[in-house]
């Protein structure tokens, strides 16, 4: 098994054995993940994969084993390549990222600079805008890599899509709001009370209305930055409706996470324009990028 089949095997397990999700995610054919594993289970005479209905749905024990090492060779390759590169070239590689503002703390705020100290050569400029403003600057080749959400609204021969996490909306309340003690919220409990979002996610926020039209009409409350929004909560019996994970950034006591039946989901995506051939500074980021949100259970389903 070489690095490129150790790459392979190891993405198949990150996407949750979904060899279409796998096959996007290293722009590779379905086909030739399919073909990779045949050839290696006949060749070496054991099984990788458990199957049910001819689906992959988990790692055999051998599988288990091959899968702890190829995560730690594919790592010990990445390093060694950057490390030489710096030996050869003091020059400073820049990878241009684009990161919708809501998302950028919530995920990235360590990401980034722990890159740039770890490889010096390698400088991250992170541009954070609005999806629409970002989505134009990919089109206009003015940053190497987008996160999106989706729909992403590119044009998959010409942009690899990867689909790097799922979550969704939550619904944020002060600590004595009349709903704080309910365990589980509809969306027709929220139509009594003002609305809060944020005013860069805006497909997002037409679904929210979209929602509650049935009870009510009333527009939601937008705002910049989800710090104020979380402010405002706080004062008043507002309910913010925020990406599920900001409740690791709320300061406790301020306002409460409550469990909403049939929340709204959202995708993010990692983009980039398809090269024959990419920088190992520029490959070596996005793939960090994707590590990243594995450890956020991405892709997978609550």
């Amino acid at each position: 098994m070489d690095i490129i089949h150790m790459s392979y095997l190891v993405n198949i397990v990150k996407c949750n054995y979904n060899l279409s999700e796998a096959s996007k995610r290293i722009h590779v054919t379905q086909s030739a993940l399919s073909q990779f594993i045949a050839n290696f289970e006949e060749r070496e005479g054991f099984i990788l994969f458990k199957r049910k209905n001819n689906r992959l749905v988990g790692l055999t024990e051998g599988g288990e084993v091959i899968y702890r090492y190829a995560q730690q060779v594919l790592s010990t390759y990445e390093e060694m390549m950057l490390k030489a590169r710096q030996v050869v070239s003091k020059q400073e590689i820049t990878v241009k990222i684009g990161v919708p503002s809501l998302f950028q703390k919530i995920y990235f705020s360590a990401l980034f600079p722990k890159i740039m100290l770890s490889f010096p050569t390698i400088k991250v400029e992170l541009i954070e805008e609005d999806v629409d403003k970002i989505r134009s600057l990919l089109l206009a080749n003015e940053i190497d890599i987008a996160l999106l959400m989706e729909p992403v609204e590119l044009n998959p021969v010409v942009y690899q899509q990867v689909k790097v996490h799922t979550s969704f909306l939550s619904p944020f309340m002060s600590l004595k709001h009349p709903l704080i003690k309910k365990r589980l919220l509809r969306w027709k409990d929220l139509a009594d009370y003002k609305l809060g979002v944020l005013e860069e996610s805006r497909n997002l926020n037409q679904q929210v209305a979209e929602y509650v039209h049935e009870w009510t009409e009333e527009p939601a409350m937008t705002q910049q930055s989800w710090e104020d929004l979380v402010q405002l909560t706080s004062e008043s019996e507002m309910i913010a409706l925020l990406p599920d994970l900001i409740n690791r950034y709320v300061r406790r006591g301020l306002v409460r996470k409550v469990k909403l039946k049939d929340p709204i989901d959202f995708t993010l995506s990692a983009c980039r324009l398809h090269k024959e051939k990419y920088s190992v500074e520029e490959e070596y980021v996005f793939k960090q990028i994707l590590n990243h949100f594995d450890s956020f259970n991405t892709i997978k389903r609550r």
